[in-house]
C-alpha cells in the first residue's frame, strides 16, 4: 500500500502538493475527485510490487527535495525539464498526453495567439517550474495555477502560461472566463525517477502499460475532464 512500507518491497518516496499544486492533477478539495495522481500512484506501485511512501511539501519545497535526493519520483513533461536537471533521472514511458499554452482572458483572447507578441512581457508562471523560454518574457512567479489564474483575471498580467486541464479547471472555479492561446509545449507526463532508483524503471513501465491495457489511466483522466471543460 501506498505510505505503509512492506520490508520485502523497494520503497520510494514522492511529494503530493495538498496546498494549492498541480490541481487537478496533484490533488484538489473535492472528496470524489481526489486528484488524478493520487487515483494513480497506488494502482501504479501496486502493479509495480513498490511501496511509496508520501510526503506533503509545497511545489518549490517538493522540488528543491526531489533535486536533492529526498525524494525519489514525481510526474513531469520531459519538455519541462532542461537538460542540466534531466541528468540525474531517468524517464519512464508515457503515462498520459498534456498540451500547456499560452492563455488570456476570454475578452482579450488575441492576446495569447502570437509568440512574438508575448516575448519581452510579463507572463504569469507557477514559483519552481521550468519554461524553456523563460529568458524571452518576464516571469510573474506564483505558487500555484490558482493564484496565476487570480492574477491574469485582476489584470496583473495579460497573458499565463497553462497546461489545459489545468487552465479549465480553475477557469470554472475562481469564474474566470478564458481563451487557450497558443501551445508552448506539447507531449505526454512521464514519471521522473532519481537514477540511483533506475532498476526498479522495468517493473514501472510494465505497470504503466498494464494500465493502459485497462484503460484505467484514461478511465481516471476522463473523470476529472469531463468537470472541467466548457470554457
Amino acid at each position: 500500500m501506498v505510505g505503509a512500507a512492506n520490508e520485502s518491497r523497494s520503497i520510494l518516496r514522492y511529494n503530493l502538493d495538498k496546498e494549492g499544486g498541480w490541481v487537478p492533477f496533484d490533488s484538489t478539495d473535492d472528496p470524489e475527485r481526489p486528484g488524478v495522481f493520487i487515483e494513480l500512484i497506488p494502482l501504479l506501485m501496486e502493479y509495480a510490487e513498490i511501496d511509496a511512501v508520501e510526503y506533503n511539501l509545497p511545489t518549490k519545497r517538493g522540488v528543491v527535495a526531489l533535486f536533492k535526493g529526498n525524494l525519489d519520483f514525481d510526474f513531469v513533461n520531459p519538455q519541462w525539464v532542461s537538460e542540466e536537471e534531466a541528468k540525474d533521472f531517468v524517464f519512464s514511458i508515457a503515462i498520459l498526453p498534456v498540451t500547456e499554452n499560452f492563455i488570456a482572458l476570454a475578452e482579450n483572447q488575441h492576446m495569447a495567439q502570437d509568440t512574438q507578441q508575448i516575448y519581452g512581457k510579463l507572463v504569469g508562471t507557477v514559483a519552481g517550474y521550468y519554461y524553456y523560454d523563460d529568458d524571452l518574457f518576464k516571469r510573474a512567479d506564483f505558487r500555484s495555477e490558482s493564484e496565476v489564474m487570480l492574477g491574469l483575471a485582476h489584470k496583473r498580467f495579460d497573458v499565463a502560461i497553462m497546461e489545459q486541464t489545468a487552465a479549465r479547471y480553475w477557469s470554472k472555479i475562481h469564474q474566470v472566463p478564458i481563451a487557450l492561446g497558443a501551445v508552448h509545449t506539447q507531449g505526454d507526463i512521464v514519471l521522473r525517477l532519481r537514477a540511483e532508483k533506475k532498476f526498479l524503471l522495468p517493473r514501472i513501465n510494465h505497470a504503466i502499460e498494464m494500465l493502459h491495457q485497462q484503460n484505467t489511466i484514461n478511465e481516471i483522466l476522463e473523470h476529472y475532464v469531463g468537470t472541467v471543460q466548457g470554457n
